[in-house]
């Protein structure tokens, strides 16, 4: 009997083990996972609710490796194939209104991740694929035609070997560098991972002093020589920056600069009312101040932003909120515009690891097969999910990654097993 060891519990080791005992039942299925459970990472993962996947799921959704490369694996693995898996081991599914339309994020209908762990678990049990949990994998040598896998207390042998040790984000529940290390002992070049989704860090004097409020805000981030970034969701203020949806979208390529090319020149701007263009909301103000002359400037902000947005605001532009509509001058009726709609920040730093949600980096998918995910340096090797060079935007993407990328590794293993046996 041939026997597969996979190197890690989370989403695409376990797809992987799936893919693999649905289609070989013949072929011994083996999950070594260094935690005391599988699925941690699908745990925390849509802040517990566990986002699946999204209605749409294309190449032009995911960074990093080529397009091609990516776009060869999700489409042996489409979306509608990843929902139909979930719909068939019990898991029933919905996608998320947001202000009365699709967000395009898919949940199980308990928006629970427990239950999507608990019914994989259940699927891997059915199939017969071995756990091996609290067992770490110290280190992997190759003797001809098998892998040994060399753990604390013993060893174990393989003629396949999947790493799916994911990326480096999540440090407080395992995540760490072994894939990468692992990789490099086979002569595998691993681009410098950097955490993304991950809140921004910026010694703006507004922040501090509106750390703990969100608000709907459209952000966009400028790096010299690279196309700008927006996105619009929620927004939080920190006590050292900005965090939120719609600063963790944008902060791929903030992260790179800092973090990999330890460059610097980044900047994020929001627009505080992004249903308005400049001149809309100049001509609302004006509206507002001409027909109320003696009202107070502060509370002719009031009901278009959050009150303590207004205070800090006009606080910050030095401008009396006591003052009086009638008093503002063209100056500062220009100031309190531009301010409003475009609020510059300079980007410092970001935060680490135990606050990104995904990788960018890994290892270097010009050594990976597109068709099957083998090493094209060592055969029976294959890698999965977050430890390649594959990072998908904020949204199910990196999970759907993870779902496709273990269907396909999974399914080449099963067939070419079946030849050797």
């Amino acid at each position: 009997m041939q026997n597969l060891a996979i190197i890690g519990g989370g989403a695409a080791g376990i797809m992987a083990a799936i893919s693999a005992k649905r289609q070989n039942p013949d072929l011994n299925v083996q999950i070594f996972e260094a935690l005391e459970e599988i699925g941690k990472k699908i745990l925390v993962s849509g802040a517990g609710r566990c986002n699946l996947t999204n209605s749409s799921i294309e190449s032009k959704n995911f960074h990093g490796a080529t397009q091609k490369f990516i776009g060869t694996v999700i489409n042996q693995f489409k979306k509608d194939e990843i929902i139909h898996f979930f719909k068939d081991i019990g898991v029933e599914m919905y996608e998320e209104f947001k202000e009365g339309k699709k967000s395009g994020k898919i949940y199980p209908i308990t928006n629970e991740s427990r239950t999507v762990v608990e019914l994989l678990l259940s699927e891997l049990n059915k199939l017969g694929v071995e756990l091996f949990l609290s067992t770490k994998i110290k280190d992997v040598k190759q003797n001809d035609n098998t892998f040994e896998l060399i753990s604390e207390e013993k060893s174990y042998k393989a003629e396949f070997i999947v790493i799916a040790t994911g990326g480096i984000s999540y440090p407080q529940i395992g995540a760490n560098d072994f894939g990468y290390r692992l990789a490099s002992s086979y002569k595998h070049n691993i681009i410098e991972p950097v955490p993304v989704a991950v809140p921004l860090e910026t010694n703006h004097w507004i922040v501090k002093r509106l750390a703990g409020i969100r608000t709907e805000a459209k952000v966009t981030s400028y790096i010299r020589e690279k196309k700008p970034q927006t996105s619009q969701d929620e927004i939080l203020f920190t006590r050292y920056g900005l965090s939120g949806p719609a600063i963790l979208q944008i902060s791929r390529e903030i992260s790179i600069r800092i973090n990999r090319e330890k460059g610097s020149a980044c900047i994020v701007t929001i627009d505080l009312l992004p249903m308005y263009s400049r001149d809309e909301l100049y001509n609302k103000l004006i509206r507002r101040w001409s027909r109320r002359p003696n009202q107070d400037v502060l509370f002719s902000l009031y009901g278009l932003v959050k009150n303590k947005i207004a205070k800090v605001l006009l606080k910050y532009l030095k401008i009396n909120e006591k003052k009086k509509n009638k008093d503002l001058s063209k100056k500062e009726e220009k100031l309190i515009v531009d301010t409003l709609s475009y609020l510059e920040m300079k980007i410092i730093s970001t935060k680490s690891w135990d606050q990104a949600e995904f990788t960018a980096g890994g290892i270097n998918t010009h050594e990976i097969s597109e068709y099957t995910l083998e090493s094209k340096k060592i055969r029976g090797l294959y890698f999965v999910g977050e430890v390649l060079n594959v990072d998908g935007d904020i949204g199910g993407y990196n999970l759907s990654w993870a779902w496709s990328s273990g269907w396909v590794a999974g399914k080449n293993i099963a067939k070419v097993s079946k030849t050797l046996n």
